[in-house]
């Protein structure tokens, strides 16, 4: 998108960035272009999805009609939480079998 075409506003974006940097860490206009880019390209798909007549024919969208459109990416944060669970337990399985082997090669 081009710059007077950009969905989000350019300096909300970053003060959003820069809210959860934990040092003086700049950002790129680059970069915050590129989230423009991301978030735009989320809503538009979950408008197109809302624009389907056949799965949803009302004419006032309601927030469990959005929750529906947008389920793909509602559901990323669940999965990486799920992610991050299961490779801790993989994490403490392999300690626990490696200290298995090590009390067997002690023997």
């Amino acid at each position: 998108m081009t710059e007077d075409k950009r969905l989000f506003q350019f300096g909300t974006l970053k003060r959003i960035l820069k809210s959860k940097f934990t040092s003086n860490q700049e950002i790129s206009k680059e970069a915050v272009i590129r989230l423009d880019n991301l978030l735009s390209g989320i809503v538009l798909e979950i408008s197109e999805n809302l624009n389907n007549p056949e799965e949803f024919p009302y004419s006032r969208i309601q927030k469990n009609h959005f929750d529906k459109a947008a389920s793909s990416w509602l559901n990323i944060r669940k999965l990486i939480l799920e992610r991050h669970k299961i490779k801790k337990y993989l994490e403490k399985s392999r300690a626990e079998i490696d200290d298995f082997v090590y009390d067997l090669e002690e023997d």
